[in-house]
């Protein structure tokens, strides 16, 4: 936790990339048909970045906890609470495989293009199920299997990206049911003198219990 987060450095630009945007509005929209946001209180946005999942919820709940290990994203997080004049929001520098959980367990845990930097993929999905209660919702948004080429420099990726069935498979074994999973979504960014789509999923999972 000490030192310089590899992120600190984007974290006043990470938001004037619209594909990043478009990508955000669009999972959300689906999320809300699958999530019955009726039932949520307390929610999560974990490796939340600038906050762009989290304060698209921030009205739906009672509570968002933007949860990030970058100090310059939770910079940005604070600017945008201070900003809009946002009561509801928890700021929270945490990481779930190395600190404490809250004490507190939420409702709904959102990770948006975050678990492929995760190398213990098991016990980081086996600590969101303990955070949530009986009941809640994980919404795990990545990339499908890319080629290597999606960030140029692999430098603390651990994973290029995840199959359906892998994918449900660290939901399944780590407690929760399958509820929605979608790969039509997808991230557009130059590569070369070349434009890709790289495929997205929405991978939602509910606490057993």
């Amino acid at each position: 936790m000490e030192g310089k987060n590899i992120f600190d450095h984007k974290a006043k630009t990470w938001d004037d990339n619209p594909v990043r945007k478009q990508l955000v509005d669009k999972v959300w929209n689906v999320m809300t048909s699958q999530v019955d946001f009726s039932k949520v209180s307390r929610a999560l946005d974990y490796g939340c970045g600038t906050g762009l999942m989290g304060y698209k919820a921030i009205e739906d709940v009672d509570v968002m906890t933007f949860c990030d290990t970058s100090d310059g994203m939770l910079e940005q997080v604070k600017q945008k609470k201070e900003f809009y004049g946002v009561e509801n929001a928890e700021i929270l520098k945490a990481n779930f495989l190395t600190d404490s959980l809250p004490e507190e367990p939420y409702d709904l845990v959102i990770s948006m293009l975050v678990l492929h930097h995760v190398d213990r993929l098991d016990e980081i999905i086996a600590n969101f199920n303990k955070a949530l209660n009986r009941g809640g919702y994980f919404c795990w948004i990545d990339l499908e299997i890319e080629d290597g080429t999606f960030h140029g420099n692999n430098d603390g990726v651990a994973h290029l990206g995840f199959n359906k069935d892998e994918s449900e498979n660290f939901l399944q074994k780590n407690g929760f049911e399958i509820v929605y999973h979608s790969n039509h979504f997808y991230m557009e960014k130059a590569v070369g003198d070349e434009m890709k789509r790289f495929p997205v999923f929405l991978l939602i999972g509910q606490k057993r219990g």
